[in-house]
């Protein structure tokens, strides 16, 4: 692809006094082999809306990255374009980032920088590449020890020693740092039994229909710098605000040590051990080897991407806010509680005998904390969705393990089917726990439709 053709000096008539960039500028040489890729080969327009994004952001001219003078430029929209009757950028802009993600998932290894485009903003952010934990493991071993270590949460957050922050901030940003080192701890005793008892046959009803050979499956982790950038600002995100990128422009400034890290952490995707144990086990299914398997963070997910899959949503809509999209067909709800800064599961039709609201048990040993699985219909009537929500991390894990070592086996022999297999259900479970680390499980409550 001819970049020149692309991009030339004359085809942005509405702006003067242009700057060259450096041959030798890696920020400009990647979106150059970017565009020219084949991921970008049959859409030259938004090849061309890249390198325009990034030439701007690159000269320090992002105050000319508006909507409306992306629809002139790179569009060819008349001068008086008004962006409330024709939507092409935001279209465009949706489907860049899709490409982005697309060309980057399939060049992790290669390229050292990435390129995002922020919902909400038109400006390019160029971050470093931090490699994921391999999650896909083809030759899974059916015996053998446990690795010596366990994948560790990518950067966490560093706690703020500043001494004018406030001390709930500056706990919030420890918790987050010893937050990430607990959970590898955990994961690191935790992960080789969730391997090797991954196959158990007695969940197979559901792992048959979720990975299916004709259909793709999508496992979407959390997104755990959401919940710290939620546990900061003390309000959670709606799945309006977390899909158009807004909620996440509060935290767009850096003018103190503070700020950068929240901007950083908003711009980065974060995912917790727990769901990295999870996704390896459940990719090393024998259902799953038989069928295309994609692992993506919550951040990086469109509305179309779920569409014409099968899902796997790990967490609770605090950390994966798509989860409220298919609340409409789910009894048990999350909800948060902003007064008492808690969480808890809303029975959304109470049966004789259960209570209106669930919430975590008592704040000594043993505790008690709950979690759902539901299986239900894709919103596009294509596929199924598995959701795992979990109140802590205990009850989420405890989620993981009853669908991982079978547990739910005893359940699904009752779960009558239907032309389409087996019917949309929800469990509630309890566990019991001593510590960080769930125990006992059991069923509470139940739903088949």
């Amino acid at each position: 692809m001819n970049t020149q053709l692309l991009y030339r000096e004359e085809e942005i008539p509405i702006f003067e006094n242009e700057s060259s960039l450096p041959e030798d500028d890696i920020r400009w040489r990647l979106a150059v082999r970017v565009a020219e890729s084949p991921t970008f080969a049959s859409a030259p327009l938004l090849a061309k809306f890249l390198l325009f994004v990034c030439e701007r952001t690159i000269a320090n001219r992002t105050e000319d990255l508006t909507e409306r003078n992306i629809g002139i430029v790179v569009f060819k929209r008349r001068p008086d374009f008004k962006t409330s009757e024709d939507n092409i950028v935001r279209t465009y802009a949706r489907q860049l980032r899709q490409r982005l993600d697309r060309y980057f998932e399939e060049h992790e290894r290669d390229e050292p920088l990435r390129i995002l485009v922020p919902r909400g903003r038109y400006c390019a952010v160029f971050e470093e590449r931090i490699a994921l934990p391999q999650l896909v493991t083809k030759n899974f071993p059916e015996q053998g020890e446990p690795e010596k270590s366990a994948p560790l949460m990518m950067n966490p957050p560093m706690a703020d020693d500043a001494g004018d922050a406030p001390s709930r901030r500056r706990g919030v940003w420890a918790a987050a740092l010893l937050l990430g080192l607990l959970l590898a701890g955990l994961a690191g005793a935790r992960m080789w039994t969730l391997q090797r008892t991954a196959a158990a046959e007695a969940a197979g009803p559901v792992w048959k229909e979720i990975f299916q050979p004709s259909m793709e499956t999508m496992i979407v982790s959390a997104d755990s710098g959401l919940v710290v950038l939620e546990e900061f600002s003390g309000k959670p995100a709606t799945l309006e605000e977390y899909s158009d990128g807004s909620y996440f422009t509060q935290f767009d400034r850096n003018g103190t040590e503070e700020q950068r890290k929240l901007q950083r952490l908003s711009r980065e995707r974060y995912t917790g051990v727990p769901d990295v144990n999870a996704a390896v086990a459940m990719t090393a299914l024998p259902e799953a080897r038989k069928t295309h398997v994609l692992v993506r963070n919550a951040r990086a997910l469109h509305v179309e991407d779920m569409k014409g899959v099968n899902l796997i949503l790990l967490g609770s809509a605090y950390s994966t806010p798509w989860v409220t999209l298919y609340e409409p067909q789910m009894n048990f709800r999350f909800r948060f509680d902003q007064t008492v800064y808690s969480s808890y599961f809303l029975n959304n039709r109470p049966q004789p005998g259960e209570p209106e609201i669930y919430r975590n048990g008592s704040t000594s040993p043993p505790y008690s904390t709950y979690a759902v699985i539901g299986f239900l219909p894709n919103i596009d009537g294509a596929g199924r969705v598995l959701a795992i929500e979990g109140l802590t991390t205990a009850g989420t894990e405890a989620a993981y393990g009853f669908l991982l070592h079978g547990e739910i086996g005893a359940f699904l022999k009752t779960v009558p089917r239907d032309a389409n297999g087996l019917r949309p259900f929800e469990i509630l479970l309890r566990t019991t726990s001593v510590s960080s680390s769930a125990s006992t499980v059991e069923i509470v409550a139940k739903r088949v439709y």
